[in-house]
């Protein structure tokens, strides 16, 4: 007669063999399944590796020549292979452009160059902070050193052996100015809803930030609230509402912004008081003169004249120099422009016009935070480049000389190049 506790120990081991037997199932699965990834892995692997000898196959000169192009400003970058041929550059015996050095930041790493007219580099700037960002924007400082706008909407300032001077954390973008006395002018942004922009949606708005010497935040000023106080700006603005970046209206697109330190005026013209703020709203075709302590627009031009405008910059004679995209005509140009009179005084354009266009606004509206190199000569009266997406063409401005052009892709230099009066 069994005991009492024998068919409880039956009954345990048949449990016992029950789960054994449900594991050893479990992991007959997953091995297969196991085995069946690591075949498609394979197959993954196998059919990457055609992939790439296919493109190594077809690696013609007009591919390699496509890429050599996307090393061009306006157009991204790549990454030159070692030992690849050199090309483009100055021609030799030039004395149009102002002597000197450009500042270069290529988006492409922490740091900056400072290359002379034949290409050479003069000093490198380079960021030494415990987690360097790539920059996006360099510039002279007025007291020494020099001012970058870095990837993470920061605003930096390092001497000449790269030590980190100071720095402003906001949402800047695209450009920034800093003043003799030490002030910090940059555009950031809002997300808000203005009724009287945009009544279904939230738009971008772009603020002027000014901060005091001691990086302190002293003032805000609202694009948004700028243009309600002019019609035409407001009226143009409203039709914008199919300009979308992600879910918010891009109505202003600040890509410039330069604090006028004297006064300018003329008989018949504008008085812009010492401390007005020149900008560049791309978005709207307009460049416009800001007294930020009244908050009110002075003066603006270019709707009906410019296409996506960059970089208007006063001139010692009290013009403005602009670069024009022509994104809708299909060219771009130059253009000085008497604030006075309302009238173009120069401009620069190809010949044929198409041949010198800088399209990238229109292939990458969401941001003039662009992936190319800008060149900034803003304090050195004369000279400003330019550059243009078909072939590479740079055009310097020196006041009392012919405009010269220089070619990327040919290293031709042409004097005179179908500049107008």
């Amino acid at each position: 007669m069994p005991g009492p506790w024998e068919g409880a120990f039956r009954l345990g081991g048949a449990s016992r063999a029950g789960i054994l037997s449900r594991a050893g199932c479990i992991l007959c699965r997953m091995l297969r399944r196991l085995g069946r990834w690591l075949a498609a892995g394979a197959l993954l692997a196998a059919g990457a590796l055609l992939l790439l000898r296919i493109g190594a196959a077809h690696d013609t000169p007009l591919r390699r020549g496509l890429e050599r192009l996307k090393s061009l400003p306006y157009l991204g970058w790549t990454a030159s292979e070692p030992g690849s041929e050199a090309s483009g550059g100055p021609a030799t015996g030039v004395s149009s452009p102002s002597p000197g050095v450009n500042l270069y930041a290529s988006e492409a790493a922490p740091g900056a160059w400072a290359v002379d007219l034949a290409g050479r580099k003069v000093f490198e700037l380079r960021d030494r902070r415990e987690a360097p960002t790539i920059w996006k924007l360099v510039e002279p400082l007025p007291g020494g050193g020099f001012g970058a706008l870095v990837a993470g909407g920061t605003i930096l300032a390092v001497d000449g052996r790269s030590n980190l001077l100071w720095s402003v954390t906001s949402q800047f973008h695209h450009d920034f100015d800093v003043t003799s006395d030490g002030r910090l002018v940059a555009p950031s942004f809002d997300t808000r809803r203005i009724a009287a922009l945009a009544p279904l949606r939230p738009i971008r708005d772009d603020v002027l930030e000014v901060y005091g010497p001691d990086r302190g935040l002293v003032d805000r000023v609202s694009s948004g609230d700028l243009v309600q106080g002019v019609p035409d700006l407001l009226e143009r603005a409203r039709g914008l509402d199919h300009r979308l970046l992600d879910w918010r209206l891009d109505i202003f697109h600040t890509n410039t912004v330069e604090v006028l330190e004297r006064e300018v005026s003329w008989p018949h013209g504008p008085r812009w008081p010492a401390g007005s703020v020149l900008l560049c709203w791309r978005n709207l075709d307009t460049i416009a003169v800001v007294d930020l302590e009244a908050r009110r627009i002075l003066w603006y031009w270019g709707p009906g004249e410019l296409e996506h405008p960059h970089h208007p910059t006063l001139l010692e004679n009290g013009h403005l120099l602009v670069f024009d995209n022509g994104s809708r005509r299909g060219w771009s140009r130059v253009v000085e422009m008497d604030p006075g009179s309302g009238r173009i005084v120069w401009q620069y354009r190809a010949d044929p016009p198409e041949s010198f266009f800088s399209q990238s606004t229109r292939r990458r509206p969401a941001s003039f935070q662009r992936r190319h190199a800008r060149r900034r000569q803003r304090r050195r009266p004369g000279v400003r480049g330019h550059t243009g997406r078909r072939g590479g063409l740079a055009v310097h401005r020196d006041p009392g000389s012919a405009p010269t052009g220089w070619d990327a892709g040919s290293a031709r230099r042409s004097t005179g190049c179908a500049a107008s009066r």
